[in-house]
């Protein structure tokens, strides 16, 4: 059995189980996916995923955390131009987009209150760094879910987020994440 294989019958039995098996696998999970094309850092910095954000956008850009802005995930990050899909029954392709040089991203939650989407996955640097079961998400207070250990999707990776559907339907899947690139790039 391939380790994608045994991660799917994971989290089916997850689904099965209730959100309490769902919280232990995303506390399990790694922190970060090292680049395809670069090292893992040497040593990551304790003040939580903006801070090793930060640390690796410097690293890798040879600028000074001065030189470098925080902000949250907006669509056009991911090459779109809302968070509404038309899903259709089966496997949705919803970004399909490479990240924008100097820039590093990272999914810290998900809102979604629609009834057909069952699962999201999102595939980074030619490899699927995250597998969200988010159907469950319209039964929570307030429709969110938060990633306690997201994955920094690092600049000029290509991305890919698949839905998958049991019905057609038009739904709000938002992303939520933080954005940390060179000072500049974007205006507000």
């Amino acid at each position: 059995m391939t380790p994608e294989e045994k991660k799917w019958m994971l989290i089916a039995g997850l689904v099965g189980a209730g959100a309490l098996g769902l919280v232990a696998f995303f506390l399990t999970r790694p922190k970060a996916v090292p680049s395809p094309t670069t090292a893992a850092p040497a040593a990551p910095v304790k003040v939580g995923i903006e801070g090793q954000m930060i640390e690796l956008a410097s690293r890798q850009l040879g600028v000074p955390r001065e030189g470098l802005t925080v902000r949250g995930l907006s669509p056009s990050d991911l090459g779109l131009t809302s968070y509404n899909f038309n899903l259709v029954s089966g496997s949705n392709t919803i970004v399909n987009t490479t990240i924008a040089d100097s820039r590093f991203i990272a999914i810290t939650g998900i809102t979604y209150t629609g009834t057909v989407a069952s699962s999201m996955t999102v595939q980074a640097g030619g490899r699927m760094v995250e597998a969200y079961p988010i159907r469950f998400i319209a039964e929570l207070e307030g429709h969110t879910w938060h990633d306690t250990t997201p994955t920094i999707i690092q600049q000029n990776w290509p991305v890919t987020i698949t839905v998958q559907a049991t019905g057609n339907a038009t739904e709000l899947i938002a992303l939520d994440g933080i954005v940390v690139e060179k000072k500049g790039m974007v205006l507000a």
